[in-house]
């Protein structure tokens, strides 16, 4: 099972929680993780499934796409923004879809 409450996902919040202090420790703990989550475990997990192409591994199971808020987190500077919370309600779904968008767009240039 992935998602948001499978314990890879738990386990990259203790990651995050462990290297809180050394920001570039942080981030760069984060993408190898990520790295790994996505290509070696999820590869693996889904290899395992009929009918697998490794191409999948940027299409149906996107995890892969985590390890791009890395940029994002070193841009944090530790303090709350000033609120756009109208812009995180379109923004939100607009990221999810555009991914969704290019993912497909991968698959079909790859297949």
């Amino acid at each position: 099972m992935t998602g948001d409450s499978s314990w890879p996902v738990l386990v990259m919040g203790l990651v995050l929680y462990l290297f809180r202090k050394r920001r570039g420790v942080q981030v760069a703990a984060f993408t190898v993780y990520y790295l790994l989550y996505g290509v070696v475990y999820m590869g693996f997990m889904d290899s395992q499934m009929p009918g697998f192409v490794w191409t999948q591994l940027f299409t149906i199971y996107y995890e892969i796409y985590g390890v791009l808020a890395a940029p994002l987190m070193l841009w944090y500077n530790g303090r709350r923004g000033k609120g756009h919370k109208a812009l995180f309600y379109v923004f939100y779904p607009a990221h999810v879809y555009a991914f969704y968008a290019l993912s497909w767009g991968l698959y079909l240039l790859l297949n």
